[in-house]
């Protein structure tokens, strides 16, 4: 009976590792997914268009005429299969008021990572202008996922005579305001 007892064990202890690991190949597979479905929203939206989503809007741009302070998120919704969701924003309306907390409150799948552990609730923000500091009734949906908006001078090479990008010629595609003029430094 020990023997056996001991058999199990060890054929448990064997088996534990290769579960793990073929949950964390799913796991991986299914980021790998959603970064895929991401990439071809923004090339949807691009289709659309005619250019990149901004990383915000501070100005009037395509598919986002109301001068307002929303993300690529809900402009791409639709391209992930969630305009019931993207029904919910109002685009004439900065991302913190009126009905857009509830929906940025609310979690899409495609946003994250399974790999990516649990972190703590957004229930809060610090003012940066123009938004006001803000305690939000429920959480921000988290994401895991972020554009980039461009690359800071300083940041290729502080020490360089001569800044190798300038506000007219700065690289990045999801910058603000994006369109033609916007994109036309990137390469």
């Amino acid at each position: 009976m020990l023997v056996v007892i001991a058999i199990i064990a060890i054929l448990v202890g064997l088996l534990l590792p290769a579960v793990q690991k073929v949950r964390e190949a799913a796991a991986r597979a299914q980021c790998q997914n959603n970064l895929k479905q991401l990439g071809l929203a923004l090339h949807a939206f691009h289709d659309s268009n005619g250019v990149f989503p901004a990383s915000g809007w501070t100005t009037a741009g395509p598919g986002k005429p109301a001068r307002k302070f929303v993300g690529w998120r809900p402009l791409t919704l639709p391209f992930i299969e969630q305009e019931n969701l993207q029904r919910l924003y109002d685009f004439s309306q900065n991302w913190w008021d009126g009905p857009n907390p509830p929906a940025a409150a609310t979690p899409v799948k495609t946003h994250r990572c399974p790999s990516t552990p649990a972190g703590d609730a957004v229930t809060s923000a610090v003012a940066k202008p123009p938004r006001p500091a803000m305690t939000f009734v429920a959480p921000v949906a988290p994401t895991d996922y972020e554009v980039v908006m461009g690359v800071q001078p300083a940041a290729i090479h502080p020490h360089l005579p001569a800044a190798l990008y300038t506000a007219d010629k700065e690289p990045g595609y999801f910058r603000r305001p994006s369109g033609p003029a916007a994109t036309a430094g990137c390469g």
